[in-house]
């Protein structure tokens, strides 16, 4: 039987009670002083934003919100997301919520970093090289975005 296993996916996995303290210093680690959290409307009125703020801010990380996301994220979706990640010139982004939320942190953080349309990026291939700092926070068991380097847009 075997008893080790290697797991290679988009990068590091930090899990457990109070891991997500730890994402303020993982962000500065990455070199960024400022992040843009991509989640959705529901999850900053339960307050889930708020403790990964809190770790952002005590790391020295300036914290700004987009708080549109909706399940099945349409294009157009992924535009203001985009739209105000050109605004306020993150230095990362933090996917929060579920597999929805992180996948479109993943397109925000193509289409920031590269220029362009979410269309543009359609296929895997076309991404032309690495992209800003990406940290997704899963808030649901099971989506798997969080290790994958796909985003599901309709």
């Amino acid at each position: 039987m075997r008893t080790t296993w290697n797991f290679f996916s988009a990068g590091q996995l930090h899990f457990g009670p109070g891991a997500v303290e730890q994402l303020g210093p993982l962000v500065r680690r990455l070199q960024a002083n400022s992040a843009l959290v991509v989640t959705d409307a529901a999850l900053a009125a339960a307050g889930v934003v708020d403790p990964v703020a809190a770790s952002l801010k005590a790391a020295g990380v300036a914290v700004h919100v987009f708080d549109g996301g909706q399940p099945e994220p349409a294009l157009e979706t992924a535009d203001a997301a985009i739209e105000m990640a050109r605004r306020v010139r993150p230095d990362a982004i933090v996917g929060l919520g579920g597999g929805s939320n992180m996948d479109l942190a993943k397109i925000a953080a193509v289409a920031y970093t590269h220029g362009g349309a979410p269309a543009d990026y359609f296929h895997w291939d076309n991404v032309p090289g690495p992209v800003c700092p990406l940290v997704c926070v899963p808030t649901t068991a099971g989506t798997g975005s969080e290790v994958s380097h796909a985003a599901v847009l309709t």
